[in-house]
């Protein structure tokens, strides 16, 4: 039997109603673990691809001056969470399989604990691919 595919405004309203919610949490000793792991540099630029409710990016705004830090999410109620948490990053309301930056934009993008949500992760990972330059 074939599995009906999720529309994007399914995913949409479905991750709203989390982020409503309790949401999705990681304990911030696991985000200070990823900014260490990543070794960022002060003045680089960071994208978080589905940053949820922006606590890496909290996290790596405690530990480094960095020129520019970005998170996007698809759910307009995390995003508006994460702005509450890190007034100094920009953040953008869209889906990770279509990021509305410029290619090579970033030194640095991740995404964390998402890409298998995706419809299409082959998608997303080219997407996210193509924001970085290092």
């Amino acid at each position: 039997m074939q599995q009906a595919q999720l529309s994007n405004k399914e995913i949409i309203s479905d991750y709203n109603r989390i982020y409503s919610g309790p949401g999705i949490r990681t304990n911030s000793g696991y985000y200070r673990w990823i900014v260490k792991l990543l070794g960022l540099k002060p003045n680089k630029t960071i994208l978080d691809v589905s940053c949820g409710e922006g606590i890496f990016l909290r996290e790596a705004l405690n530990k480094f001056k960095l020129a520019g830090v970005y998170g996007l999410d698809i759910s307009d109620i995390a995003v508006s969470i994460a702005k509450g948490r890190s007034q100094e990053a920009g953040f953008v309301v869209a889906d990770g399989q279509r990021i509305p930056f410029k290619d090579k934009s970033f030194n640095y993008v991740t995404c964390l604990g998402s890409l298998e949500h995706y419809l299409d992760q082959e998608l997303g990972l080219r997407e996210i691919c193509r924001g970085g330059y290092g």
